[in-house]
């Protein structure tokens, strides 16, 4: 429910602060929520305090990182290639999703019993928050190549 609205209002922060930096921001808190996982969650069900919160702030990274840079991709193609460019897009999305979900459940194997899948599901986790930090950084590299194009 929060990636809708904050789709929405992403376009002022795009304005102010440019599309690498948007995107980077929202891959940053995207990785705080896995990050609140690792360290929050254990055996005993807390929905509320343990797994919401890490929710609620990926949700808001996901709302601005994945319409800026869906956009950011559009915006640089011509209108001819337009429909094939965001099927492109979306494909790659796809594929890193599906490597994500591969990679995750690697990680993960077949634990055995409830404390030994907690810290499976925490490498799992940790794994996710550091590949959205590298995702940050990828979308810093886009900031600086935009700028650079503009002198």
């Amino acid at each position: 429910m929060v990636v809708p609205a904050l789709a929405v209002l992403s376009g002022p922060v795009v304005s102010r602060i440019g599309t690498g930096r948007t995107a980077a921001l929202g891959c940053l808190l995207f990785a705080v929520g896995p990050a609140w996982w690792a360290v929050a969650l254990d055996t005993a069900p807390h929905y509320a305090s343990g797994f919401l919160p890490g929710m609620m702030i990926t949700g808001i990274g996901v709302g601005f990182a994945l319409p800026t840079l869906v956009g950011a991709a559009a915006a640089a193609l011509p209108p001819t290639r337009f429909a094939t460019g965001s099927a492109v897009t979306t494909m790659a999305r796809q594929t890193g999703s599906v490597l994500g979900v591969a990679l995750v459940v690697t990680l993960i194997g077949a634990p055995d019993g409830p404390a030994e899948a907690l810290g499976a599901f925490r490498h799992g986790w940790w794994a996710a928050a550091a590949t959205a930090v590298l995702a940050a950084a990828t979308a810093l590299a886009l900031h600086r190549r935009g700028t650079a194009a503009r002198t």
